[in-house]
């Protein structure tokens, strides 16, 4: 039997993508993939805090070697232009 999913601190990990626009990191394994999808969801909507506003993250589901689904985020601004 699979271990469950620990708890992510995401904001963190959001500091740290932004840190890096436009490059991809991993945010969290999670053992299911409703999961995984639930918050790569979450992620690109903005519902989890750490990722607002809505649309400034890309994020994605990717199937590890173990059949763990893989949460992958990356920062892509704002869309918001200096004035």
């Amino acid at each position: 039997m699979k271990a469950r999913h620990t708890p992510l601190r995401h904001q963190p990990i959001a500091d740290g993508l932004q840190a890096l626009p436009g490059e991809w990191g991993l945010v969290g394994n999670y053992v299911w993939q409703g999961a995984a999808k639930t918050a790569a969801r979450s992620i690109e909507t903005g519902r989890l805090v750490a990722y607002q506003p809505a649309g400034s993250f890309e994020a994605q589901v990717r199937i590890g070697s173990e059949g763990d689904a893989l949460v992958y985020a990356r920062y892509i601004g704002t869309g918001e232009v200096a004035a």
